[in-house]
C-alpha cells in the first residue's frame, strides 16, 4: 500500500506508474486498487489516456470475494443505491485493454443521497484477493483526509510512505509511520516525489 504523507503528494501518478510496471513483468493479474472511493483518481487517470489510447479501461469484473464487498454503510445497515444498482457491486476492477492490469472504480454517483460508507476490515476478502493476482497494490488517501489507509494498514503485506521534496516535515513523515505502526502495519519504505535538481544527487545516495 501506498499513502502520502499528506494532502500535496502527487500519489495517483507513482502508483498507476508502479503498477503498469508490476503488470508488464507479471504473467498473472495485477490489481490496482484505489481507495479514493469519492475521486477515483486512478480509474480517471487511465480513462484519460495516462498509459496511452490503446490502453483505456474495459470490461468491469465484481470485487466480491469471500462473499463480501470491502465496505459496508456507516451504521451497519444495508448500502441505499439509485437506480437499481446492486449496493455489493458498487466497488469494481476494470481491464485495462492490452495489459495485466486492472483498475478499481468505486461507483459513487449510485450512492443515494447522504449516504455515507466506511471501510470493512475483512482478513478473508484480502486472502482471497491474495489468490487472485501476483500483485495488489493499494492506493490510499492522506491520513489527514481519509482514514483508509489505516484501516486496512495490518491486512497488506506492507506500506510505503510517499513523501514531497523540499515540503513534506519530518514531523509529518513520523506521525503517519507511528499511525501505521499503532494499527498493526509495518512501514517497509519510503519513496520521494517532486525531486528536481537534486535527483542526481538522490541516486548517489541511494547506491
Amino acid at each position: 500500500m501506498f499513502v502520502a504523507s499528506g494532502p500535496s503528494v502527487d500519489l495517483a501518478s507513482l502508483t498507476a506508474s508502479f503498477a503498469l510496471m508490476c503488470a508488464d513483468r507479471s504473467n498473472r493479474p495485477v490489481w490496482l486498487l484505489d481507495l479514493d472511493f469519492r475521486e477515483n483518481p486512478l480509474f480517471a487517470a487511465f480513462d484519460s489516456g495516462f498509459a496511452g489510447e490503446s490502453s483505456l479501461p474495459g470490461r468491469a469484473f465484481d470485487t466480491r470475494l469471500s462473499g463480501y464487498p470491502l465496505y459496508c454503510s456507516a451504521t451497519g445497515q444495508a448500502v441505499s443505491t439509485k437506480g437499481g444498482v446492486d449496493p455489493d457491486k458498487l466497488l469494481a476492477l476494470h481491464v485495462i485493454t492490452g495489459t495485466n492490469l486492472l483498475v478499481s472504480r468505486f461507483r459513487t454517483e449510485a450512492l443515494a443521497q447522504g449516504q455515507k460508507l466506511v471501510l470493512q476490515r475483512r482478513s478473508s476478502w484480502w486472502n482471497a484477493a491474495r489468490q487472485k493476482a501476483d500483485w495488489i497494490i493499494v492506493h490510499a488517501p492522506p491520513t489527514q483526509t481519509s482514514g483508509a489507509a489505516l484501516s486496512f494498514a495490518r491486512d497488506v503485506d506492507g506500506v510505503i510512505m510517499a513523501v514531497e521534496a523540499d515540503r513534506t516535515r519530518v514531523d509529518d513523515a513520523a506521525q503517519l509511520r507511528g499511525d501505521v505502526e499503532a494499527e498493526g502495519g509495518q512501514l517497509i519504505g519510503s519513496v520521494m516525489t517532486g525531486v528536481r535538481a537534486d535527483s542526481r544527487l538522490i541516486g548517489r545516495l541511494a547506491a
